[in-house]
């Protein structure tokens, strides 16, 4: 059986990919600290089909923990990244459910509910729900 081939190691873009890795995470945190703030704006507004809230809650909450790992359950706590970040501000930082509460004016159980409800429900049923007459404000 004639042997895989394998590609060529490129070492000289290793510096520039790590170059670029870093500008991207410099960047990342003010690009990421934008879209929360615009999915609270669109959740606050009250005017989402709840499919359309639900995937922004489920967005968000991929948004806040990775801004915020250590407010995971279980979540990041002792590696070397966490230690070395600068961390004051965050020592009370809530857990996003906490969070999303208090910004959007939901209730703890209906942002649970609402991701969980994004993570269980496939793309083709988001999809009939959506084109049907099912949660739309008449």
């Amino acid at each position: 059986m004639p042997e895989a081939k394998r590609a060529p190691s490129t070492p000289l873009f290793t510096p520039m990919l790590q170059k670029l890795t870093s500008n991207f995470c410099q960047l990342s945190p003010r690009v990421i600290k934008n879209e929360l703030a615009d999915i609270d704006e669109n959740l606050i507004r009250n005017e989402l089909h709840f499919i359309l809230a639900d995937n922004s809650l489920k967005r968000r909450k991929e948004i806040y923990l990775e801004l915020y790992p250590e407010t995971s359950r279980g979540g990041d706590r002792k590696s070397e990244n966490i230690k070395s970040r600068d961390t004051a501000l965050d020592i009370n930082k809530q857990s996003f459910v906490k969070d999303t509460a208090q910004k959007t004016g939901l209730s703890e159980r209906t942002v649970e509910t609402s991701v969980q409800r994004a993570n269980n429900l496939s793309d083709k049923t988001q999809d009939i729900i959506l084109n049907s007459e099912i949660g739309k404000n008449n």
